[in-house]
């Protein structure tokens, strides 16, 4: 069962169905507090996630009591004021194949660092911690999509295996939501923006536990007034499904090109998969359309395009909200972008969907006009692929092939228990859907296109008509 929509210039996206991709956040408000500058540089240490090297290490580290999880160890140089704890980005690997008992603990589905500015303070040292991170919801919900206990909520799962022909990202990475009717149902639009503050929350919470830990093997006091969020940067997309992605992007350059006012680039890799891209180059359409606001089209997986907004909060030239009217007078929103609860965050982020589907949907209008063929429709081969896959029977594939090109429809009463049954995947599958009343099938309005194509340029009507020509003058 597919849970994406078809590609159309018709069909309009709405804000509480777009999702967050990458996000750039700063998150502060923890402090240590220490005696001296050893303390202090004690508790950076402990807080790096140490590589045992022999037994007593290991149980030491498995029982959690000599370093973290979730920084690379770090030894800050003498006197520093400013120490940058970098997130670990490989897995940590404890005991020993060979004996059994080889454990291993993933990477953070987070990255970045945190940032340490250490200055006197009365009766000691104070050191004041940001984290400073590149953080991916829908990677978190992919591999987090039900709350679970720390530190598992916040590590990546072991990648399973592709099944062969399946679906697959063409940049090999998982920033995306296979199509699992379990999984989609946990990433409906009722409960992303529930994901969004699980995820924050338990970032939030590993690192004050991570961080008192240390405090405590070295000595030293910790406080944590509440976070404070200063957003960067935030990828806002929405995704189709396609036969041939890669096709219909590379046709949609001149549409782009036109519709874009500003930087415009159509960035070509000539170095992927051949395998993979067949007969088109991955083109990734990538445009500036206003001041810190950049679209970018592209081909996803070999079955998904995705269409996605970034916005640049911070710096020159940063994005801010276009100009409202009301009665008479010009306002623009606020593009406040740092907040003290993580409820004005998540509020704002609803905020910069709701602009981005507004952007999406122009463009797809704006394109729907000046499109002189669906680009969104199935070819006709496609469409005799997914039956003949799906029938994976041959005579009664052709026989539901020649029925609908005959007639458009199909009879299931007038059908055996085998035909019956591929009918009724191709519904579920989204090929043919019933009337409302009878049991007839026709096919979706994505496939209408492939079977006109077939019903013009297809061999069974010069077949027909030949065979009229022969009654005629045996007649």
């Amino acid at each position: 069962m597919t849970y994406l929509p078809p590609f159309t210039f018709g069909s309009l996206v709405t804000p509480d169905s777009g999702r967050q991709d990458k996000v750039e956040i700063q998150i502060s408000g923890w402090k240590v507090i220490a005696d001296d500058l050893e303390t202090m540089h004690g508790v950076f240490y402990n807080l790096g996630a140490s590589q045992p090297a022999n037994e007593g290490q290991r149980q030491r580290a498995e029982a959690g009591d000599t370093h973290g999880w979730i920084f690379r160890t770090t030894l800050p140089p003498e006197n520093a004021s400013f120490v940058k704890m970098k997130i670990r980005r490989e897995p940590l690997r404890f005991g020993n194949a060979r004996t059994g008992d080889a454990r291993e603990i993933t990477k953070p589905l987070i990255a970045g660092s945190c940032n340490w500015q250490v200055r006197q303070a009365t009766g000691g040292l104070e050191g004041e911690g940001t984290l400073d991170l590149s953080i991916n919801p829908t990677r978190f919900v992919r591999h987090r999509p039900i709350p679970e206990e720390l530190p598992h909520e916040l590590l990546e799962r072991t990648p399973l295996p592709l099944a062969p022909y399946s679906e697959a990202a063409y940049d090999s990475e998982d920033n995306w939501l296979p199509q699992s009717g379990r999984l989609q149902s946990y990433a409906k639009p009722s409960r992303w923006r529930g994901h969004l503050g699980r995820y924050l929350k338990a970032i939030e919470n590993a690192f004050s536990n991570e961080l008192a830990q240390s405090c405590e093997s070295n000595i030293a006091r910790t406080t944590h007034a509440g976070p404070r969020y200063n957003l960067g940067t935030v990828e806002t997309y929405w995704e189709w499904l396609s036969d041939d992605p890669l096709k219909v992007v590379y046709d949609l350059q001149p549409l782009f090109n036109s519709y874009t006012r500003r930087k415009r680039t159509a960035r070509i890799y000539e170095n992927v998969d051949s395998e993979i891209v067949r007969e088109h180059d991955l083109v990734i359409l990538n445009a500036e359309i206003s001041p810190g606001e950049t679209l970018k089209i592209y081909a996803k997986t070999n079955q998904r395009i995705r269409m996605e907004l970034m916005h640049r909060l911070t710096g020159r030239n940063n994005f801010r909200f276009p100009r409202e009217r009301e009665n008479g007078n010009s306002t623009r929103p606020s593009t406040r972008h740092i907040f003290d609860s993580r409820s004005g965050l998540l509020t704002f982020l609803d905020k910069m969907r709701e602009h981005s589907a507004e952007i999406i949907n122009e463009f797809l209008a704006y394109c729907g006009e000046r499109a002189a063929l669906p680009l969104a429709h199935a070819s006709g081969y496609y469409l005799l692929s997914r039956i003949t896959d799906t029938a994976r029977d041959f005579p009664t594939a052709i026989s539901i092939i020649s029925r609908l090109v005959n007639n458009g429809s199909i009879a299931a009463g007038q059908s055996d228990e085998k035909t019956k049954a591929v009918l009724q995947a191709l519904t579920v599958s989204g090929v043919l859907e019933r009337r409302k009343r009878g049991l007839i099938y026709e096919v979706t309005e994505w496939y209408r296109h492939a079977l006109r194509a077939l019903q013009l340029h297809g061999s069974h009507s010069l077949l027909e008509h030949r065979r009229r020509r022969r009654n005629v003058s045996g007649g």
